[in-house]
């Protein structure tokens, strides 16, 4: 795999001395380029003796650039600025046969391996995690997020990097290889028209990768050090030559006390928390159902204001519409509602997920797990619980294969049969109250000639305009007293079953 470094480069002599030198040594480079937009003489002359290629200069205003103060002086013209070289160092990337390009700041100092491990990860995006102050007062935090234009879901999101392991993230930078393939479906670091509050051109380029459903990944091996004020170099220099071990930062920064004050500070007021509403009908409640309720509410109980809604069966559809209608009621809308049936059990990294593709996707109403269920009625084998409309409006189950083959974790559905859905609380300003009655319609729903009350949710929903998904990583177990996977299998993932098998 050929790999070309390309660093835009306005700094110190000092940092810059330390940064060339671990280039230097990285395995599994080519060439190296970078940019000269240097203030200092010496600077230039140290990047000219650094026998890579320097890219020409671009015709541009050059602003100051302060790094004094407590944090680093960005202004609107410097972000324009480093936006434009990067877009240049592609151009050029792609007018080699290079299979990917490592974009490094000039201010952090790399391990030799960073580089080769990268590539063996496999991923489109990926970016080495390193650790920065932005104010001196402030905890270590990464130079990954969850969502735009730095926020995190939760203190896990954070505390989980200072631990070995590829982890997939919303956004990232810095220290990024990018595959060929993410250029030429014309992926830049270009501001994103409508979107003037999310700045940085680390931003605009991940927003526009997440639009190609290009996945980005955080990788935690071989950490670099920041040197992102200058009092940091002669630790950054003792680092280096003591071999960039890894623990270092794990023991004097990333300590549990950093992870403690990670947890306070991400744990909102209870003011400031968004509210989610707890759906939660049936007529069982077991105590593995009830166990995981627990851990649920456990876990959100930090980070939201959670309310429950309990619905009893006695009649599904008009069960579910008193449901609703106590929702509609509420005094204030809630900002997520979260439906699991009392023979589902979600469990809490199964919510995380759904939460997360809810903050990746702004255009989803509502995201859902699946389950294996089976209706003896129709004399069928096994299926899953979600599925689409056809042209005709007739439905379509998922199936298996289909679901295993899809480019994305995130699958367009029509419908779900509500094993676990979280919902935006926006969907009630959409609906009317009787969106679960069942709908009369003898070609569209055999043998019955009427539909179920999660079908009728969901035509109602599709009707408005409504777009949901399924997360095939998100399986809700069945615990429903009768089979829900074929007999001869403990599973039907990867066993081809017929409809005449049971």
């Amino acid at each position: 795999m050929k790999i070309i470094l390309f660093s835009p480069v306005r700094q110190e002599f000092d940092t810059l001395n330390l940064a060339l030198g671990s280039h230097i040594g990285l395995k599994g480079v080519a060439e190296r380029w970078y940019y000269d937009d240097n203030d200092s003489a010496d600077s230039s002359d140290l990047l000219a003796r650094a026998r890579g290629r320097i890219l020409d200069p671009i015709e541009a205003e050059k602003p100051d650039y302060d790094v004094t103060g407590e944090t680093h002086a960005w202004t609107g013209k410097l972000v324009s600025r480093i936006a434009r070289i990067r877009n240049l160092a592609i151009e050029e990337f792609l007018k080699t046969d290079a299979d990917a390009l490592f974009i490094v700041d000039s201010d952090l100092i790399l391990h030799p391996s960073t580089v080769e491990h990268l590539a063996e990860s496999g991923a489109d995006v990926v970016s080495e995690v390193f650790w920065s102050k932005w104010r001196p007062e402030e905890n270590w935090m990464p130079n990954v997020w969850d969502g735009h234009p730095y926020s995190f879901l939760d203190a896990e999101s954070i505390t989980r990097l200072r631990e070995r392991g590829l982890y997939e993230v919303a956004g990232l930078g810095a220290c990024t290889l990018i595959r060929r393939e993410v250029f030429e479906k014309n992926v830049r670091y270009t501001p994103v028209s409508g979107l003037a509050n999310i700045w940085g051109e680390d931003r605009w380029f991940s927003i526009r990768a997440a639009a190609n459903d290009i996945r980005f990944y955080a990788d935690t091996w071989f950490p670099p050090f920041h040197v992102y004020r200058k009092e940091q170099l002669e630790e950054a220099r003792t680092w280096f030559e003591c071999g960039c071990p890894f623990d270092y930062f794990r023991n004097t920064w990333l300590t549990d006390e950093w992870a403690e004050n990670i947890e306070k500070n991400m744990a909102p007021k209870t003011a400031e928390r968004p509210s989610l509403l707890m759906m939660l009908p049936g007529e069982m409640f077991n105590v593995a159902w009830v166990k995981a309720l627990v851990e649920l509410k456990d876990n959100l109980a930090p980070y939201f204001q959670v309310a429950t809604q309990w619905g009893f069966v006695s009649n599904v559809y008009f069960m579910r519409k008193t449901m609703l209608d106590a929702a509609m009621t509420w005094e204030k809308r809630p900002d997520f509602i979260l439906w699991i049936d009392d023979d589902q059990v979600l469990t809490v990294e199964g919510l995380k997920t759904l939460m997360l593709d809810l903050h990746k996707r702004e255009d989803l109403a509502g995201v859902c797990g699946w389950a294996w269920c089976e209706t003896n009625i129709y004399a069928t084998a096994p299926m899953l619980s979600c599925g689409i409309f056809d042209r005709d409006g007739n439905v379509r189950r998922l199936e298996w294969d289909i679901m295993q083959n899809y480019d994305s974790d995130l699958i367009p559905i029509s419908y779900s049969g509500f094993p676990a859905v979280l919902m935006r609380g926006s969907v009630l300003d959409a609906m009317t109250g009787d969106d679960f009655l069942p709908i009369i319609d003898a070609e569209r729903f055999p043998p019955f000639g009427m539909c179920g009350e999660d079908t009728a949710f969901f035509t109602r929903a599709n009707e408005k305009g409504l777009k949901f998904a399924v997360d095939r990583r998100v399986k809700v177990p069945h615990l429903k007293l009768r089979c829900a996977e074929p007999a001869a299998a403990t599973s039907l993932e990867g066993v081809p079953v017929s409809k005449g098998e049971q």
